[in-house]
């Protein structure tokens, strides 16, 4: 079983891999490779309507924002920033 020692230091490793990876390809390259993930997974959503729509009911739900005092505010907690 992993402790939180192992896990740390594996997202270390992969964290060193990917900026070592980023400093080897232009941003031409970088952007290539951002837009063939975007259409491999925009196909893969396509193969299962039921996971395209669970895809949009997190997104939206995590877009949500209410208004208060006049100003915009995210209802979800991954959105929200931390109040000083």
């Amino acid at each position: 079983m992993l402790n939180e020692l192992d896990i740390s230091g594996m997202l270390e490793l992969r964290l060193k891999h990917q900026r070592r990876n980023a400093q080897c390809e232009s941003v031409e390259e970088r952007l290539a490779r951002f837009i063939k993930l975007q259409a491999a997974s925009m196909a893969l959503l396509r193969t299962s309507p039921k996971g395209y729509q669970n895809f949009l009911r997190r997104n939206y739900k995590s877009r949500r924002a209410e208004v208060i005092d006049g100003v915009w505010h995210p209802v979800s907690v991954d959105r929200r920033t931390p109040e000083a």
